[in-house]
């Protein structure tokens, strides 16, 4: 079982793509999109991106992703929360494949 983890921009159909490549090779167990949480409510990076990652979320619900906010610029919000996702899905539920598309 392989959990995935998605940074959610511009293009969700990127996303689908390299997602349905790591579906064929192996089971799905859950999958996490980030998503701009940046606090300037006037920002369009975070206003698209949220919707991007609702549109996925439909999209994708048959695996109940786990959405959650990230700001990309601050490299401490980004590797803190990548590093919560990695400890707990490794660490606490030994899940040995971790995918992670934050490009």
């Amino acid at each position: 079982m392989a959990v995935t983890v998605h940074y959610v921009s511009f293009h969700p159909t990127l996303i689908l793509e390299g997602f349905e490549e790591i579906r064929l090779r192996e089971p799905i167990e859950r999958i996490y999109l980030l998503y701009d949480g940046k606090t300037d409510r006037k920002d369009r990076y975070r206003v698209v991106s949220r919707r991007n990652a609702l549109k996925l979320s439909r999209l994708l619900s048959f695996f109940r992703p786990i959405k959650l906010p990230v700001n990309p610029l601050s490299y401490s919000s980004s590797f803190s929360r990548l590093y919560a996702i990695l400890h707990y899905e490794v660490e606490c539920r030994g899940v040995s494949k971790v995918y992670i598309d934050v490009t």
